[in-house]
């Protein structure tokens, strides 16, 4: 499914009008059942669907490890998840103190910039990155910054990635 939609326009500007052709984001609507019960209905762009449910089960306290789901499905609009309750208890990894070099953090910026194809394509679309040693591990973008965010916290889940 794309994450694009082109829309014929009409652009109004000083002396001239334009007609023509421009992309826009696209929100895809998404109901999450856990356990057989609804739980929400979001809007997210349509690609990383399984990363954004792992991760906002996570980061809405509905699990505290990817071991408690035992079942995922994805059919169309829909998500059915079975969630195992009695499982792992979530880790907290100890954060230790990083230095950051001012020339690499604004050289990396430039670079973060450059990855978003939907914001570069639409202007309409958040962004974030696994990150390590000021190289990308994983990049996300969507139409809102949670999903995105979401959708970075269920690879990190889904791949087991040691955060410490």
């Amino acid at each position: 499914m794309n994450s694009v939609k082109k829309y014929q326009i009409e652009k109004i500007g000083k002396g001239k009008d334009l007609n023509l052709m421009d992309e826009v984001i696209v929100e895809y609507p998404l109901e999450i059942y856990i356990n057989g019960a609804k739980s929400k209905r979001l809007t997210l762009t349509p690609i990383e669907i399984e990363n954004f449910v792992i991760g906002h089960l996570y980061s809405e306290n509905f699990i505290n490890s990817i071991s408690e789901i035992k079942n995922l499905k994805i059919e169309e609009n829909k998500v059915y998840v079975d969630l195992d309750k009695e499982k792992s208890q979530k880790k907290i990894s100890e954060i230790k103190n990083q230095i950051i070099d001012r020339e690499n953090l604004f050289e990396f910026s430039k670079r973060f910039q450059n990855e978003s194809e939907i914001f570069k394509r639409t202007g309409g679309a958040h962004s974030c990155a696994l990150v390590k040693n000021y190289e990308i591990i994983k990049f996300e973008e969507d139409v809102s910054r949670s999903n995105a965010v979401d959708k970075l916290i269920g690879y990190i889940l889904k791949n087991e990635i040691d955060l410490s």
